[in-house]
This record gives C-alpha cells, structure tokens and sequence, in this order.
C-alpha cells in the first residue's frame, strides 16, 4: 500500500491497547510495521473477548482451536501485510534480530 509513510519501516514491541492502534494507523499510512509479540502468549489483546467461535473459522491457530478468534483483537491489530515474529526462546530472539537487520538494508 502506498501512502505519507510508504517506504518508513517501524519496529513494534508494545502491547495492550495503544501500542497496536498506533501500529495499525502507521500500516494505514503506507509505513512497513514489524511486530513483536511476547514470548509463549503473544499480544495481551489476543486474549479478550468476543470471540469468534473456533468452529466457525477457516483455519484456526493452535491457540485459536480452544478459544476462538478474539474480535477486539482484529480491530486492534495490524493489517496484514504486517510481519509478526513471536520470541520464545533466545533463539528465536537472535532470528529475529537478524530478520530485522536484513530489512533494514
């Protein structure tokens, strides 16, 4: 998507409400967001509700399977062109450091 920020790369590491509207209005805007979610859970905002109930999605996430798709979630989060790196481990912190630096380039 082209727009005022097309072309700004912008690194998200917050959570709640806040951080991922602002994220989103960036995305809106033209700007490349890279998420990162906290270790084992991911976004807070993953886990409220309404959800959409996981018989009713076309392909459900591990997580999705036993709860649902939280709806506060889609409006909150990033449009998805976004990427998203979940850390889990130091591993996946130093794989993800390095798929930063090569984006920067």
């Amino acid at each position: 998507m082209s727009g005022p920020l097309s072309g700004l790369r912008v690194l998200d590491l917050g959570t709640r409400i806040a951080a991922p509207f602002c994220a989103g209005l960036l995305a809106e805007q033209g700007a490349e967001v890279v998420k990162i979610e906290q270790p084992g859970t991911g976004d807070f905002m993953r886990e409220i509700g309404p959800f959409v109930p996981p018989d009713q999605l076309d392909s459900p996430s591990a997580a999705e399977q036993s709860t649902g798709y939280s709806l506060f979630w889609a409006v909150a989060s990033l449009p998805d062109r976004s990427g998203r790196r979940p850390l889990s481990s130091r591993s996946d912190n130093s794989l993800a450091h390095a798929d930063l630096e090569s984006r920067a380039r």
